[in-house]
């Protein structure tokens, strides 16, 4: 009964294209990845995916806005004007990433602008006026938001197609789609909602960037975001604004399931339980239970297990996790940064344990200046900049030598940091044992 409904739904979207990209995703057993500012230096570190933040509302233009012309795109009945001066960036950093080999995924966010026209064509009206951090939910559970939502994914599957529709601009394999939903209070602001309604709107945004970026390139993965809260909230006592990950990925399987299930996977954020404190080893509230209050990286199985669970596979496949957002805070002094660069070594160590992760992604490139005093980098920032780049950081070296034959003497140093004589002992507690299936590469 889903087969005939999906296949009708999936030719709206894959109206006028003239063939569908049917390159395989990216295989690589190199789980290294960045939050890329700098590709070149990326580059050389060796990574194997790389995220990119794409604002919405800086690619769309605004119908009759004054400015820039843009250009057109027809999707269906839906005409939209895309700005080339933003994509410029965009489109030299992704052909470069892609065509070195690298996974790339971008990650789409909301962002509120001072232009209300524009503001209406993709965000939730619900929103806050204000929303804290400037981000918002988007409009896809109503008629016009699903149709601009798509015929811009459409735009950019096309374009990030690997020069299959057109001028070769690179290649996006996959779609992340906001950032840490289950935290809408801070991070995707669609006003005040409990955990059904709020999934239902966010599992139409899903879909709908599913169903246009698969109608372009049949391998695309579509992901939604979470952060390390799981059996908890940020703010249990706030429970329409923020909801623990476990509880807001059954709710969104059953929307999804309603519908006519799709493979969706999951972009997992597993800081440390203090982003103050890079010692997740000592984490107190990321227990080895199901109803864990955090995943961080020291319960990461927890989420394996989760997601091994029947009800939530897709065709008999648990769904794929990658982990596209996380850090480790440097104090300031020669000791954190060192603290720094073991936690990153242990962490590494670990996800290699982890089956079902197929990435991980750090942030930050280089440290920013605007995130709350945190400094997250493989560089540290120029005094009195944002985040021009300065210095390179011990972490940047430990990172460059992650998964080549460098890296057992890189890593040395970290076991005394951590506490330990070898990292068989340090791993033993924490090794993923469920066989959760995997649906092949």
């Amino acid at each position: 009964m889903w087969l005939p409904a999906t296949l009708s739904l999936l030719s709206l979207f894959a109206q006028d294209v003239p063939a569908r990209s049917d390159v395989p995703f990216p295989a690589s057993e190199n789980k290294k990845g960045l939050q890329v500012q700098m590709v070149d230096d990326a580059l050389s570190l060796g990574i194997g995916h790389a995220t990119l933040n794409v604002l919405l509302n800086g690619v769309l233009l605004s119908a009759g806005g004054a400015g820039e012309t843009g250009i057109p795109w027809t999707h269906g009945e839906t005409v939209i004007r895309v700005s080339g001066a933003y994509l410029a960036p965009l489109d030299r950093d992704i052909k470069a990433l892609s065509d070195a080999g690298c996974a790339v995924y971008l990650i789409l966010l909301g962002n509120v602008t001072g232009d209300a026209a524009r503001n209406a064509l993709l965000l939730d009206p619900d929103r806050d006026e204000a929303p804290r951090n400037g981000y918002a939910g988007f409009n896809a559970h109503l008629p016009a938001g699903k149709a601009h939502l798509a015929a811009l994914i459409d735009f950019l599957a096309a374009r990030y197609s690997g020069g299959r529709f057109g001028d070769d601009h690179g290649h996006v394999h996959g779609w992340i789609v906001g950032n840490e939903v289950n935290s809408h209070g801070h991070w995707h602001s669609v006003g005040p909602l409990e955990v059904g309604e709020l999934t239902r709107r966010y599992e139409a945004a899903v879909r709908t960037v599913h169903l246009a970026a698969t109608a372009r390139y049949k391998n695309a993965r579509t992901y939604i975001s979470l952060d390390h809260f799981w059996g908890r909230a940020f703010q249990p006592e706030k429970p329409k604004q923020y909801v623990g990950g476990r509880a807001f990925i059954g709710a969104f399987a059953k929307h999804a399931k309603a519908s006519g299930d799709f493979p969706w996977h999951i972009a997992h954020h597993p800081y440390p339980e203090n982003l103050f404190d890079p010692a997740f080893w000592e984490d107190t509230t990321a227990t080895d239970d199901l109803g864990t209050p955090r995943v961080t990286f020291k319960n990461l199985r927890v989420l394996g297990r989760a997601l091994a669970a029947e009800e939530l596979h897709f065709e008999g496949e648990s769904r794929r996790v990658i982990l596209s957002e996380q850090g480790f805070h440097r104090p300031g002094s020669e000791a954190g940064e060192t603290l720094q660069a073991a936690a990153y070594a242990a962490a590494w160590k670990l996800v290699q344990e982890m089956p079902f992760i197929d990435a991980f992604v750090l942030h930050r490139h280089v440290d920013h200046s605007r995130e709350g005093g945190l400094r997250l980098g493989l560089w540290t920032h120029k005094e009195g900049s944002i985040a021009t780049p300065d210095r390179k950081v011990l972490m940047h070296r430990v990172f460059e030598a992650a998964g080549t034959d460098r890296e057992s003497e890189a890593f040395a140093f970290a076991l005394g940091v951590i506490g330990e004589t070898n990292w068989r002992d340090f791993l033993a507690p924490y090794r993923f044992t469920a066989q959760a299936q995997r649906a092949p590469r």
